[in-house]
């Protein structure tokens, strides 16, 4: 049961894994549709790290300008946590007006985003459009405004206005944490779940083929 990981090959590699995650080229799909269809904008710049994740994102976000005709677009991708060869690419290319961005969670959000405004590659002409990653974390990570203006896709967020999305955040507030939930606890719980009702239907058989068919009914 994959949880988390959103490389799209992944659920290939056995006939008894099941995810309950992302794809990794669902996100980029709604971004690069924004980036094409919104402004008017033909010229776009991307920056991705270089392994699966960022190959998928960047494959899906340039799928959607070609698919729409815009096709003036550079790349980059890169191995360097703060990634500076995407920025300096990124600020020799001057004349993009969207910025689309993949990069992994945790501490690599903030300092790309930190040397994207060292490189002073900010301006109200020009579009920072990042998926995976909320602007409120960015913020929280010592950000502050600078982080306003940036456009973010993912899969989930705990203010989504539904009535599960609502009981959902009321049960995790009562948790040890305290901490408002964030994808890997989405992923964690649906995970849970489908486990659950996939041995409810086996009546607790727990042998692959008959879990990996319960989940596909």
């Amino acid at each position: 049961m994959v949880m988390n990981a959103a490389t799209s090959i992944i659920t290939t590699k056995s006939p008894t894994m099941a995810r309950t995650s992302v794809r990794r080229d669902a996100e980029p799909n709604v971004s690069g549709t924004w980036a094409a269809t919104k402004g008017g904008v033909k010229k776009v710049f991307t920056m991705v790290s270089d392994y699966g994740p960022g190959h998928d994102a960047e494959g899906a976000f340039i799928s959607r300008l070609q698919g729409s005709r815009r096709r003036d677009h550079r790349s980059v991708r890169f191995r360097s946590p703060t990634g500076l060869l995407g920025v300096r690419a990124a600020r020799q290319d001057s004349n993009s007006r969207r910025i689309y961005i993949w990069i992994p969670g945790g501490a690599q959000p903030a300092a790309v985003a930190k040397a994207l405004f060292r490189a002073r590659h900010r301006s109200k002409k020009t579009k920072i459009l990042w998926s995976g990653c909320r602007r409120r974390r960015l913020g929280a990570q010592g950000l502050g405004e600078q982080s306003a203006g940036i456009i973010t896709v993912t899969n989930f967020d705990y203010n989504h206005d539904s009535a599960l999305g609502k009981s959902f955040l009321a049960a995790s507030a009562r948790s040890p944490a305290g901490a408002n939930p964030e994808l890997f606890a989405i992923g964690g719980y649906d995970g849970m779940h489908l486990i659950y009702e996939s041995l409810k239907k086996t009546g607790g058989k727990t042998d692959g083929d008959r879990l990996i068919e319960a989940p596909r009914a």
